[in-house]
């Protein structure tokens, strides 16, 4: 639980940030014009999770996510298999 409340500032640009990430696939098709994929939102720590996870080479893996920014989070950790 945190000690301290956070600045409105900095919870406003965290929510103007979310607001955006939100419309990414509106965003990318009005700069690079039709696209056919398709967009999955993954939360910020599971993305740096995976990430290092899958190109590692290991089938089994403590994974730890230690950052300034994401979600509202800074921590996240688990254990990922392949």
């Amino acid at each position: 639980m945190a000690s301290t409340r956070p600045k409105p500032s900095l919870v406003m640009h965290k929510l103007r940030n979310r607001r955006q990430r939100q419309r990414i696939d509106e965003t990318l098709r009005e700069r690079i014009g039709p696209f056919a994929g398709r967009f999955h939102r993954v939360p910020h720590h599971e993305a740096h999770l995976a990430s290092a996870f899958y190109f590692s080479g290991f089938s089994d893996s403590i994974v730890l996510s230690l950052d300034g920014f994401g979600d509202f989070l800074s921590t996240s950790w688990g254990r990922a298999t392949a």
